[in-house]
């Protein structure tokens, strides 16, 4: 889920284009991390922080928080690929891959909404036979200094996809998403844009 702005990647082919994990967290329900990829957007980025929770037990599914502060107002395009065409539920700003045994749906929780464009092949064209991928861009519209992306990965073999919401709010102290599946509601709480707190994480009944 590769992060561009202003339809321009991280520095390509460059010793400059680095990044570290700055905090993480590892325990027998989830793990969490957080990378920091602010000097791989080279002068273009102020910060570019990914927050990962990864929940694990019967049915694990993936959080991220893209922290994103540009240096000049910009749009920004949330990339995936996939062996196989995405189904695209645009109002909703879910996706669906399905592959023989296993399938993936997405759930975008944006402040803004989000337009949703859908490709295949490469450019340039590999010089080797190589599989098709499909690309699908969810990007802004409109130009933001900043912006806090939240998206949800809910893995699941294929012909037993969950019942599953994502839900986002707005608190003082950071963004709360609520995700349930099985009937089970779990909380992560990641801190406020800017500071230098860690997400918060309450697995139902744990």
């Amino acid at each position: 889920n590769a992060v561009l702005v202003n339809g321009e990647g991280q520095i390509p082919h460059s010793v400059a284009s680095t990044g570290k994990i700055v905090r993480e967290e590892l325990t027998a329900g989830y793990d969490y991390i957080v990378g920091d990829a602010t000097p791989a957007y080279g002068k273009r980025m102020e910060r570019a922080l990914r927050h990962v929770v990864f929940v694990k037990g019967s049915r694990p599914f993936i959080v991220l928080y893209d922290e994103l502060v540009a240096a000049e107002p910009a749009t920004f395009q949330f990339m995936l690929h996939g062996l196989s065409a995405f189904k695209i539920e645009a109002e909703a700003a879910r996706l669906k891959i399905e592959q023989p045994k296993a399938a993936l749906e997405v759930a975008y929780l944006s402040p803004v909404k989000l337009s949703f464009k859908q490709t295949d092949g490469f450019e340039p064209k590999p010089t080797r036979e190589f599989p098709n991928h499909w690309h699908v861009e969810a990007g802004t519209t409109e130009k933001r200094k900043e912006i806090g992306v939240v998206t949800v990965l809910m893995p699941q073999r294929t012909g037993a996809a969950p019942t599953w919401t994502a839900k986002r709010s707005e608190e003082r102290e950071g963004t709360l998403v609520e995700v349930t599946v099985g009937g089970r509601t779990h909380t992560v709480r990641f801190p406020r844009a800017g500071s230098e707190g860690t997400a918060q994480v309450k697995l139902a009944g744990l």
